[in-house]
């Protein structure tokens, strides 16, 4: 392995030679800048600009990003207890009860690497848009199926 002060690079065997991910850099700018590189190569435009003193290159997209995810979980704070007692008013059994918890994390799994795939190709904004959405969409008839049958 070759030391250059911070940075060191581990050469990596001829047969794993494409596997570029085997190559470990413990200098953060290097690993940085050969991000920025690729994103070059590729023509992918880095909307950020360099990090801030606290190290959030955008405080208010993180605020965002976390006002989503509150809101997420917070929908799911309210269906899990909720889920139980409306089901048994809909004649549901405890069968059923585990099906639809279970589609919730099925749903978790199929969705992360679509809308993972959206917010790199459409923008995050949009992406989140869309996911913020879905969640009104859903709670909304969550909310019309307990109206319905009260």
């Amino acid at each position: 392995a070759e030391e250059d002060d911070d940075l060191v690079i581990y050469s990596v065997p001829s047969h794993l030679s494409e596997c570029t991910h085997m190559t470990q850099m413990t200098d953060h700018s290097a690993m940085r800048d050969a991000d920025t590189q690729r994103k070059r190569e590729e023509g992918i435009e880095d909307e950020y600009e360099e990090e801030d003193e606290e190290g959030l290159a955008d405080p208010r997209g993180f605020l965002i990003v976390c006002a989503v995810i509150f809101a997420g979980d917070m929908a799911r704070g309210v269906l899990f207890p909720t889920l139980w007692p409306l089901l048994q008013l809909v004649g549901g059994q405890k069968s059923q009860h585990g099906f639809i918890v279970a589609a919730t994390s099925i749903g978790r799994i199929a969705s992360s690497p679509t809308f993972g795939t959206a917010s790199v190709k459409y923008g995050y904004r949009l992406t989140l848009m869309v996911a913020q959405a879905i969640l009104l969409v859903g709670s909304l008839l969550y909310t019309f199926t307990i109206q319905a049958d009260s």
